[in-house]
């Protein structure tokens, strides 16, 4: 016998199994029990939240002989035919394929014959906003005075687009997302019904990407276990997610106002296969929670300091908008991007933004804060003297030592390690020169709240021991960085008119 998915195998038979949606089904079994069901009913709200499985068991309920408190008493005929290959008097109608006049006007004639087995005769109508206007209309005189022996159930996932005289004739009930805390204790139940050992966060990472649905989280527990163990990382997998090594640095880039860094990350992320429309939720859900965190004055991490609510809704709304255009066949990673950026810049501090990109001087007043034509600090045995002129090897070929420093970034920190994918490194005898190619990358580096500058020092030292480290930014790196003559000047205004500076410039 063929297996039965999940959802169906699971599906709700009694009231007291609905999940999530207690006022309806309070006072649909009340109803039931008392004996003081209307002619029609509207059960509208989001897909996969209950209103088809309620209403099949609000339709055998009225049809029961003997309704055991509100249910139905699964014993008597109508319960069992219910139960059973089909029920004479409870018809099931699919609105999206039978949406015509003629489909209404067959209706309308059936209507009138008396049950069959059951005390009512039921009209269960799936997505009953499909109808045309024709047949809504030449359903209105049936939908208000009906045969005493009849009940009509509709559901539908967009109740707006019902007519006002549909609606008017109905007692409604709305249907809400299932709250993710159900949605898991759910989804263990049935794991452990199956004999699985599913992991607790794979279960509240079923749970968050189904969106309220108990229908999309059985289909996607479905998915994982048919292909083995319910794990976390399996689940990620599926859905195109995230894990932190990979969304930390998107996160940490789009906050600092680094599109440079940014892009890398993204790159990072598409390099290991992940979904677009999956990176953006990702990210949306971390910014929220940012923001709540903010609003609410938690310590949340967050670099550049506080913003105004303003910024964060700015920055989602340039999110939720790339997501939406992904639908399209505008280049799926250009829009991804597009909107990665505008999120960013949305955030991105006012004050911060018109800063100079170069300070003058630390706090001490002697040694400037950005060491682009100087030795790192921290470092002993650094030469006093700038890096000479010769030109660097590609950037794709990095001495096998500089390689082993980002290997070990990459084990500690990726977005730190990510900085250094645009680099060229010049190995001397007493000292190493890292030019960079985006002076962004050396403006994060630096910040010493970051910590990318600490980390990296202790790598470096753990590959080459006592070696100075220099940094510094190529000159054809563009707009994104000062030019050799404004240097110059800031050079001198910190080092005095008479200090030498040598400005060195590659190729």
């Amino acid at each position: 016998m063929p297996r039965q998915a999940l959802y169906r195998r699971y599906r709700p038979r009694r009231f007291a199994d609905v999940v999530g949606q207690d006022v309806a089904v309070q006072v649909l079994r009340e109803a039931v029990r008392r004996d003081l069901l209307s002619h029609a009913y509207l059960l509208a709200g989001p897909r996969g939240t209950g209103k088809t499985s309620v209403a099949r068991i609000l339709a055998e309920a009225a049809a029961c002989h003997a309704p055991d408190d509100g249910e139905p008493c699964g014993r008597c005929p109508s319960c069992l035919a219910a139960e059973g290959t089909g029920h004479l008097d409870i018809v099931e109608i699919d609105a999206a394929s039978n949406r015509g006049i003629d489909e209404v006007r067959d209706l309308r004639e059936r209507v009138l014959h008396a049950p069959v087995l059951g005390r009512r005769k039921v009209y269960v109508v799936d997505e009953v906003h499909m109808l045309t206007t024709e047949a809504f209309n030449a359903f209105l005189k049936t939908l208000e005075e009906p045969p005493a022996h009849v009940l009509f159930i509709f559901a539908t996932t967009e109740p707006h687009k019902l007519p006002i005289t549909v609606l008017s004739r109905c007692q409604r009930y709305d249907f809400h997302r299932i709250p993710e805390p159900l949605l898991v204790a759910r989804l263990r139940a049935v794991a452990e019904a199956e004999g699985l050992e599913a992991e607790e966060a794979a279960l509240v990472r079923i749970a968050g990407a189904s969106d309220g649905g108990l229908r999309d989280a059985l289909s996607l527990l479905d998915q994982v276990m048919a292909g083995g163990p319910v794990t976390d990382a399996r689940v990620r997998d599926i859905l195109g997610a995230l894990d932190e090594g990979l969304l930390a640095p998107v996160v940490e880039a789009l906050l600092r106002g680094d599109p440079a860094g940014l892009l890398e990350a993204v790159d990072a992320a598409y390099d290991a296969g992940r979904d677009p429309r999956q990176l953006l939720r990702d990210v949306a859900r971390r910014l929220r929670d940012m923001w709540v965190q903010e609003l609410f004055g938690a310590e949340g991490g967050r670099p550049g300091g506080p913003r105004p609510t303003a910024a964060w809704i700015a920055a989602l709304e340039h999110l939720a908008e790339a997501e939406a255009r992904l639908r399209g066949t505008f280049p799926p990673r250009l829009i991804l991007e597009l909107g990665l950026v505008k999120a960013a810049e949305a955030l991105a501090p006012r004050e911060a933004a018109a800063a100079d990109p170069w300070p003058t001087a630390s706090a001490g007043g002697d040694e400037p804060a950005s060491s682009a034509v100087a030795e790192a600090k921290g470092i002993s045995g650094a030469p006093d003297t700038p890096a000479t002129g010769t030109v660097p090897a590609p950037a794709s070929e990095l001495p096998a030592a500089f390689r082993q420093v980002l290997e070990r970034l990459r084990q500690r920190r990726q977005m730190t390690a990510a900085l250094f994918r645009q680099v060229t490194v010049e190995e001397g005898d007493d000292a190493v020169t890292v030019w960079f190619h985006y002076p962004a990358h050396l403006k994060v580096l630096e910040d010493e709240r970051s910590g990318h500058r600490a980390l990296f020092l202790e790598c470096f030292r753990d590959v080459y021991g006592p070696k100075a480290v220099r940094w510094a930014v190529r000159e054809d790196a563009g707009p994104r960085g000062p030019s050799a003559a404004s240097m110059l000047e800031r050079a001198r205004a910190v080092f005095g008119p008479d200090v030498p500076v040598e400005i060195v410039e590659e190729g």
